[in-house]
């Protein structure tokens, strides 16, 4: 099953790490100028069109340190690519709000009803995923998402790199 199968309404992701590993190739591929999009952000750029052409809403919020490091300049640069397809990307700054330190999981809420719980080793290779529905980890969830919305602001309104 499809992860865009799991959720009816809504799929809201946070990312508190430095580097995702996942990237590493097409961020490499960045670095020496050239600007293609790796088949996987291709495929998760569909999925997101067609679901949120559906009704569904999909969003998540970046977590960053100033100053951004080279690639955190081009995940915000390649997340407008998202926001074109119709996620709600949105851009929190510890510098600016030091309360978000204290975020240090990655998750995936699905509709408000269940989560999946992502552990990622220190240089971001994905370890885990725990599908989770009890209780206390759904609030956890909640509570860290409203925390890192609060300070928040839409990827649009940070000025592109000249």
């Amino acid at each position: 099953m499809s992860f865009f199968d799991q959720f009816t309404r809504s799929a809201w992701r946070l990312e508190v790490q430095p580097f995702y590993q996942p990237d590493a190739e097409e961020f490499g591929r960045w670095q020496r100028g050239v600007a293609a999009i790796s088949d996987m952000r291709a495929r998760w750029l569909k999925q997101v069109a067609d679901a949120t052409a559906a009704g569904r809403y999909v969003g998540r919020v970046l977590v960053v340190s100033l100053p951004l490091s080279d690639y955190w300049q081009w995940r915000l640069e390649t997340a407008r690519s998202h926001v074109a397809a119709g996620e709600d990307i949105r851009v929190a700054v510890v510098d600016y709000a030091p309360v978000l330190a204290q975020l240090d999981t990655d998750f995936w809420l699905l509709d408000d009803t269940s989560a999946r719980v992502l552990a990622y080793s220190p240089d971001g290779r994905l370890l885990d995923v725990v599908e989770e529905h009890r209780p206390k980890v759904l609030r956890r969830c909640r509570h860290d998402r409203d925390l890192a919305m609060a300070p928040s602001v839409p990827l649009q309104e940070i000025p592109q790199p000249a």
